[in-house]
Parts: structure tokens; C-alpha cells; sequence
């Protein structure tokens, strides 16, 4: 099963004093694009994925900006062991 949002907006717009909050909002429109259902619980439900890596490259890549992009490759750690103990979610 593949996620899919029933609404299509042209843009979003938002705005963050933590530019790292609008890279993960990035990265969450781009997974319910393209990610199964197991892999978007994996990522975003327990905050860990095994492979976020080969996720980014694959499948995630074509869905987001190219500084969006450079920003998870860069913190291509951050899922592997529990995203929301880091930072300001921990």
C-alpha cells in the first residue's frame, strides 16, 4: 500500500525560527508521495529506519529540493537510532 494525500496544494508555505523543522516537513511530503506504508511508520511512527540511507537515494531523492536533499545525506544518521530523542524532540 502505497500512502497518497487526497489533496494536491500548488505550495506550501511555512515558516520556522529551526530551519531543520522545514527540511523534516520536506522530507515527510516527499515520504507520503512515494513510500510504502511500513517504511513510513518505520521512519516517522518509531523514528528509525535500518536503510533510511538507501530510502534517501531511491526514492526520496526526486521528491525533494536539492538543499533538502544535501540536508538528510548530510544527517543520514538522524533515523538510525531514534529521530525524536534528538534535539529539540528529545
Amino acid at each position: 500500500m502505497t500512502l497518497a494525500a487526497v489533496s494536491r496544494p500548488q505550495r506550501i508555505r511555512c515558516l520556522d525560527m529551526n530551519p531543520c523543522q522545514g527540511r523534516f516537513l520536506e522530507l515527510k511530503l516527499a515520504a507520503i508521495q512515494c513510500l510504502k506504508y511500513d517504511h513510513f511508520f518505520a521512519q516517522f511512527g518509531k523514528g528509525r529506519h535500518t536503510n533510511f540511507r538507501g530510502l534517501l537515494d531511491s526514492k526520496l531523492a526526486p521528491h525533494l529540493s536539492p538543499g533538502a536533499y544535501q540536508f538528510w545525506r548530510t544527517n543520514v544518521n538522524y533515523f538510525s537510532s531514534s529521530f525524536y530523542l534528538r534535539g529539540y524532540s528529545g
